[in-house]
């Protein structure tokens, strides 16, 4: 009996702490999910706000090239325009307005720069397509600064509705970098921003 009692005992004990071993578990899974959904939360936050500015840029941008037009006549007013839109936003890499030939007609930057971006994915698509909102690209190395940038685009119409050019605005990818390099992951650890067709940004 004395050997069946301690059977017993030994086998509540172990049944016990199985138990708690357990219930620890459940709870650092539940503080672990909840933790990376704060942190999935957070950074879905941090990047919807960049590319918001992003899109209240092209927004504004796109109605002063509808108004004023989309020319080398108008291109040092909207040059102008866009150097006061984006010198106080850090975020930004550059911001460029194309005629409907992909030819640059202004840019943040200041300087007289020729180019052409009529190659782009984002120009093929808004030269081929009459959607007229924003669209973001998957990241491409930037032509005027040698910088890998994300693209955020607008189409530009003429009165008629027919396609006068695009407006761009350039997101530096190192100000997202900033932020992913500060996460404490652990040694497995990964987090990871992506467009909605898997495309790594």
């Amino acid at each position: 009996w004395a050997s069946i009692a301690f059977f017993c005992m030994c086998a509540m004990l172990l049944g016990m702490t199985a138990w708690i071993v357990w219930s620890s578990r459940e709870v650092r899974l539940r503080e672990a999910r909840a933790t990376t959904e704060n942190m999935a939360r957070t950074l879905a936050t941090q990047a919807y706000m960049e590319l918001e500015i992003a899109d209240v840029m092209l927004e504004d941008i796109a109605e002063h090239v509808r108004n004023e037009g989309n020319n080398d006549a108008t291109g040092e007013r909207l040059q102008s325009h866009l150097q006061q839109s984006s010198k106080n936003i850090v975020e930004i890499a550059g911001v460029f307005i194309f005629d409907s030939e992909g030819d640059w007609l202004a840019t943040s930057a200041g300087t007289e720069q020729d180019g052409n971006n009529a190659d782009r994915d984002y120009f093929i698509y808004h030269k081929t397509h009459k959607q007229l909102g924003s669209r973001i690209g998957a990241p491409v190395r930037s032509k005027s600064t040698g910088h890998w940038v994300l693209p955020v685009s607008r189409r530009v119409e003429s009165a008629d509705g027919s396609f006068a050019g695009v407006v761009l605005v350039t997101l530096g990818l190192a100000s997202f970098e900033r932020i992913y390099d500060s996460l404490n992951l652990g040694n497995a650890g990964t987090a990871f921003f992506a467009l909605d067709d898997g495309k790594l940004i």
